[in-house]
């Protein structure tokens, strides 16, 4: 019974509110970790840490696709499913490939 001691009623309003907090937390990450990950590939430190970037952007375009799932904003997750891909590419294409001497 709802105010008997020892007994949590959650409402909607309690869910809608934590789910509002996770993706409002979920897109400063995104955005944070999309512009670290730029920042890196654009100072041009090495082939490493371009690789790493790739993994950094990755971890953005998960985070945009999990945001686009929780809001119903299908472009914004379509779009971060392609990107999330490129990125596994960047990652393979930096990290693991061997580089051709020559």
């Amino acid at each position: 019974l709802p105010g008997s001691p020892g007994i949590v009623v959650i409402t909607e309003h309690d869910h809608s509110r934590k789910r509002a907090l996770m993706s409002e937390s979920l897109e400063w990450i995104a955005m944070g970790t999309g512009i670290v990950a730029a920042i890196m590939v654009s100072a041009d430190l090495g082939r490493r840490i371009t690789g790493f970037a790739f993994i950094v952007f990755a971890v953005s375009s998960t985070c945009w696709v999990m945001i686009g799932l929780s809001d119903d904003e299908a472009p914004l997750m379509y779009q971060n499913i392609v990107l999330t891909v490129i990125n596994f590419i960047g990652i393979y294409r930096w990290l693991i490939l061997k580089k051709e001497s020559g």
